[in-house]
């Protein structure tokens, strides 16, 4: 298992890896792995959908992506949230 953090893209029919429909990450705490997806209010959530993709249980694809675009991502979703604010 690693430490560093690891970013998934959400993916609905028609989306690519540019522009998921969200985010989720996994990374290390002092309790062990803890997935998270990015919420629309720009808050990170718990969330389980890692674990169902790996019981082939989750209808959406999830593509691995790089930090960066993960940065990218979560930059658009706060400002969006920003321009609603």
């Amino acid at each position: 298992m690693t430490s560093e953090t690891e970013y998934f893209a959400v993916l609905w029919d028609g989306d690519d890896n540019d522009r998921p429909r969200a985010v989720i990450r996994r990374r290390g705490t002092p309790d062990g792995m803890e997935e998270e997806i990015l919420r629309a209010d720009g808050t990170w959530e718990s969330t389980g959908i890692l674990a169902l993709v790996r019981l082939n249980m989750y209808e959406k694809d999830v593509q691995p992506i790089t930090p960066t675009a993960a940065l990218d991502f979560e930059r658009r979703v706060l400002s969006r949230h920003a321009d609603e604010a």
